[in-house]
């Protein structure tokens, strides 16, 4: 026996189920603890108290928390901090409800940022959604982390990371996505309409990198050939009768098509 599998093969069975678990992909946490179950010892799968806590640890990593539908503490996180925190809040709601899906596949959370006090200038915003569909065999989750410090009443600076998570399976095939974009630091202030002020001039700089920044990396990522026509397509399904795998020429397809179409006339 190697000397990594004998020490694995002494390591705490839950520490390497922690491990597994704090790995899952969104929206899959129960269903890979739901396996485990099957193997640990039996007093290890009935261990509630392992379970809750790598489940908060889990929440806290991924920013799984911020959804209603995982536990989240959004709601101490969101009645935190003085007057900036509240009006950042008051313009989060109504973006939120324009641009992401709705609760609990979603949440934000404002809050002041670490070592600041209630009412100072320095504040954090996370954003977090998800979107889960195991019954077609693919998750995501997107989960936003924005630093942000008030100059003015008009103005602030701002800037962030957004870590993509997402899980493609299909019979043989397993492709998961683990990507974190980094957003350097902006200042912003407000435009001329009457009313607008700093947290205005934030969100429309949050819209802005989602739409161009993080989500026009994606799309590149993709539409690129060596993603897209090279390593996405080797690893292609294997067609569950035939056993080969899916062939990708559409024209190839589209001539056997008419070809049936035909023989039925």
């Amino acid at each position: 026996m190697s000397k990594a599998s004998a020490a694995a093969s002494q390591e705490d069975p839950l520490a390497i189920a922690r491990r597994i678990l704090l790995s899952s992909p969104p929206g899959e946490f129960d269903l890979i603890l739901a396996d485990l179950r099957k193997v640990l010892p039996a007093g290890a799968a009935a261990n509630e108290q392992f379970i809750a806590e790598t489940r908060r640890l889990y929440g806290e990593q991924t920013g799984s928390r911020l959804s209603t539908g995982a536990g989240a503490d959004s709601g101490e996180r969101n009645v935190a901090g003085g007057e900036k925190c509240a009006k950042l809040r008051s313009k989060m709601d109504s973006y939120m409800t324009s641009n992401y899906c709705a609760p609990p596949s979603s949440g934000y959370a404002v809050s002041p940022a670490v070592g600041a006090s209630a009412n100072a200038d320095s504040l954090t915003l996370e954003v977090y959604a998800e979107k889960v569909s195991v019954s077609n065999c693919h998750t995501g989750s997107w989960h936003a982390t924005y630093t942000i410090q008030v100059l003015s009443s008009t103005s602030a600076t701002i800037g962030g990371t957004v870590r993509l998570r997402s899980h493609e399976y299909e019979d043989m095939a397993n492709v998961q996505l683990s990507s974190t974009h980094t957003l350097d630091q902006v200042t912003v202030s407000a435009g001329q309409e009457a009313g607008q002020d700093w947290a205005d001039a934030v969100l429309s700089q949050i819209q802005i990198w989602e739409r161009d920044d993080v989500q026009g990396y994606l799309a590149n990522l993709y539409d690129g050939e060596r993603m897209n026509d090279g390593m996405l397509r080797s690893m292609r399904r294997v067609l569950p009768v035939t056993r080969t795998r899916m062939d990708w020429n559409m024209g190839g397809h589209r001539l056997v098509k008419t070809l049936n179409d035909t023989k039925k006339k």
